[in-house]
């Protein structure tokens, strides 16, 4: 990939894309326009700059394999970036075209979209700039070969342009790959169809700006066309041609400036949360790398390289064991066929429990978070230790499960299920807790919804000894409605962007979401729901909490005071000390000893 990147991310990321025969360097304002308040990426397309150039197969299908690679230059942009902070992309013309694109793709990653005249072509103007390819070649090649030459051309047609755009748009014809230019692709053509457009598929907020010169690809016809799309708004810049920017910059900004304000508000809006956070938390959530879900793998690696193996105190240890889930179902057996299913499942406990010299008085069955496409369960040993001495003897059980986007629903839920049999055989008339944190929470959730579907053998005996269930910062809506998620977009810790991509990759199916979030009595056991003040997810959990006791379920609901997310149960703090109090409290008839 080719970039170049400069700015303060006080407010965002700006991510911007260029025309076709333009490059990076010819985006040097955008830089330097949002530059104090923005981490800014200018970006070589493929073929462009001094990004690759297109391959044979590639050159088949040149537009794909341009948005094919930006796709995934912006992966590895999010990835590097600020975490949790809004992104904007801007894109011109070809650019525009191909940010669009990525965008419908990838909803997730976009907060933002602003299109200059994009190259989202009827197929009249597909078909003209094909047959207009080779008059196209054969100026950029005389352009590229004599810059100064073609900038003294440029010049009457185009006066507005700083010398910087000049200097720019010259650089960038030398680089240009000429076969791209000979396949005449300078973006897509819409069909005209919603189901193959781009416009009316996209969900964040885009403003569309365009000129009324004779080369503008959006006339004010096409331009009411795609305003009428819900999130997509327009606006024509009088005396621009097809660069807008560049003819017309204190008006393009103008337009950009007063959209960005209405869709991304500072930080220091009226409005915007200003929560109660415990210094101490607050440091650690500002010091985390960033939730990089869409990018599984990168955030994967990045909790294996920050895990450090928990020294157990004296008399307690883990260990572990393999099984392959309980396939009670064809559904069960065609996903379990999909990939390698051998969970591993761990266990915490005092030496004299392990040895059979005492009779554990309760299982607690934990289930990690790591929002469905991380977590390990060795990355909770200090909490689930913590669990097995205030509350010995006890002993910690908690399960791998496959993640996804590699294995989307229900494979997760499937093992949960199979692991849960499988401690119900081992801990025989044992009353288990179930306790779920985040994306664990939400996966028992999950497993006691679909206990029947996936080891109805076994549902009857695991609702019997499944006496609670604790449900901590419960991840539970893909549809992300409550009111914290507008609170809380932008975190802290987990963030809208974060979780839409996780759910994308988690539920890509769309499964009902009554299998996602049960209330109902019959499901579920008595539960105790905890969530954090200052939390995308705090609302999702208290609307959760409210529906279950409506519908009979046996409910608590409490807030930690100054709590994030994932933060609110590291042992040791007081927000842990009061939740081992309300577990204790919840679980007074299973008469659990409290060291």
């Amino acid at each position: 990939m080719s970039y170049s990147v400069s700015g303060n991310p006080v407010r965002g990321i700006v991510i911007a894309t260029h025309g076709v025969g333009d490059s990076a360097a010819s985006l040097s304002d955008i830089a330097t326009h949002f530059g104090s308040s923005f981490q800014v990426y200018l970006v070589d397309l493929l073929g462009h700059g001094h990004a690759p150039r297109l391959s044979d197969e590639q050159l088949q299908d040149p537009f794909a394999a341009v948005a094919e690679h930006f796709e995934g230059d912006l992966a590895q942009i999010i990835n590097a970036a600020p975490g949790g902070l809004p992104v904007i992309m801007l894109g011109h013309s070809f650019g525009g075209a191909v940010a669009a694109h990525v965008a419908r793709r990838n909803p997730q990653l976009i907060d933002a979209l602003v299109l200059e005249d994009p190259a989202l072509l009827s197929a009249a103007q597909a078909r003209r700039y094909r047959k207009d390819a080779p008059q196209l070649v054969a100026r950029m090649r005389k352009q590229g070969d004599a810059p100064a030459e073609a900038i003294r051309d440029l010049l009457p047609n185009y006066p507005a342009w700083s010398a910087a755009e000049y200097t720019g748009w010259a650089q960038a014809k030398a680089l240009v790959d000429p076969n791209l230019l000979e396949t005449g692709v300078v973006g897509t053509t819409v069909s005209g169809t919603d189901e193959e457009d781009i416009l009316p598929n996209l969900t964040m907020p885009t403003l569309l700006l365009t000129g009324d010169g004779h080369d503008v690809l959006f006339d004010a016809h096409r331009l009411d066309q795609a305003i009428s799309a819900q999130v997509v708004e327009g606006a024509i810049i009088s005396g621009a041609s097809h660069t807008v920017r560049r003819d017309k910059s204190a008006e393009f900004f103008a337009a950009v400036d007063s959209f960005v304000e209405r869709v991304l508000p500072r930080e220091d809006s009226p409005g915007k949360p200003k929560a109660f956070i415990r210094p101490d938390l607050k440091l650690l959530a500002d010091s985390l790398p960033p939730q990089t879900t869409w990018d599984a793998p990168a955030m994967r690696a990045s909790g294996e390289g920050r895990y450090i193996p928990h020294r157990f105190a004296p008399g307690f240890s883990a260990t572990q064991f393999k099984m392959v889930p309980y396939l009670d179902s064809a559904a069960a057996t065609r996903l379990a066929k999909a990939g390698p299913y051998a969970q591993t499942v761990r266990v915490i406990a005092h030496d004299d429990v392990r040895c059979g010299h005492m009779v554990p008085t309760a299982v607690f069955f934990c289930v990690h978070g790591g929002g469905y496409v991380g977590g390990k369960p060795e990355y909770d040993d200090v909490r689930h230790e913590a669990l097995v001495r205030k509350f010995h003897p006890a002993v910690a059980i908690s399960p791998e499960y496959r993640l996804s986007p590699e294995h989307p629903y229900p494979a997760g839920v499937i093992d949960t299920i199979a692991a849960l049999a499988e401690t119900v055989r081992r801990y025989p008339g044992i009353p288990i807790i179930a306790y779920g944190d985040s994306a664990g929470a939400g996966t028992l959730a999950q497993a006691f919804a679909r206990l029947e579907d996936f080891a109805p053998e076994h549902a009857a005996e695991i609702r019997q000894h499944v006496r609670s269930f604790i449900a901590v910062e419960p991840c539970l809506d893909p549809a992300m409605r409550s009111a914290s998620w507008a609170t809380y977009a932008d975190g802290p810790v987990w963030y809208k962007k974060a979780s839409a991509a996780a759910w994308a990759g988690y539920t890509p199916d769309k499964p009902p979401v009554t299998d996602l979030i049960p209330a109902d009595k019959t499901l579920l056991p008595r539960t105790l729901v905890v969530v954090n003040p200052a939390d995308p997810l705090r609302d999702e959990g208290i609307d959760w909490a409210r529906r279950l006791a409506d519908n009979g379920v046996n409910t608590e609901l409490h807030m930690f005071s100054g709590t994030v997310h994932g933060l609110a149960t590291i042992p040791g703090t007081p927000s842990w000390e009061t939740l081992l109090k309300l577990i204790a409290d919840f679980n007074q008839q299973l008469i659990l000893p409290s060291s």
